[in-house]
């Protein structure tokens, strides 16, 4: 697998043998590909931490949402009589 960021015509890459890596190394190496270019450790650990918790939240939102909706959908199909 190829990862290349090109930054003010300068070309940061990082290469693996497989492309079949785990989802925790393919973060690792975008987290150091982008120390590579210049952003600052911090600042790409913060706004993963903030993406991640936008996707959570995001999800969260979306599984409420659905759960409702069925509750809603199960209520209306039982019969009274």
């Amino acid at each position: 697998m190829k990862l290349e960021i090109t930054h003010y015509d300068i070309k940061y890459t990082i290469e693996t043998k497989n492309d079949d890596i785990p989802t925790e190394v393919m973060v690792e190496h975008i987290y150091n590909l982008l120390v590579q270019v210049g952003y600052q450790p911090l600042v790409i650990a913060q706004e993963l931490l903030e993406k991640s918790e936008e996707i959570l939240s995001v999800k969260r939102y979306r599984d409420e949402l659905l759960e409702e909706l069925n509750f809603e959908k199960r209520a209306n199909n039982v019969n009274p009589w």
